[in-house]
């Protein structure tokens, strides 16, 4: 096997194994925020009055 091939080998595994990596932590963090929004939007709602706030001043 020429040198060159299993240089090129070498750094082609190294890449996929990196790329690999990346795309599941992207994933775990896509994944984290989604959890942290849903299990924080339902505070927002919480205490809102839709009504309108110029009613009272009158």
């Amino acid at each position: 096997m020429p040198l060159w091939l299993l240089v090129v080998l070498i750094f082609g595994g190294l890449l996929l194994i990196g790329a690999i990596i990346d795309w599941i932590a992207k994933r775990r963090k896509q994944r984290v925020l989604i959890e942290r929004n849903n299990r924080d939007s339902h505070s927002f709602d919480e205490g809102y009055d839709p009504r309108n706030k110029d009613e009272y001043l009158n």
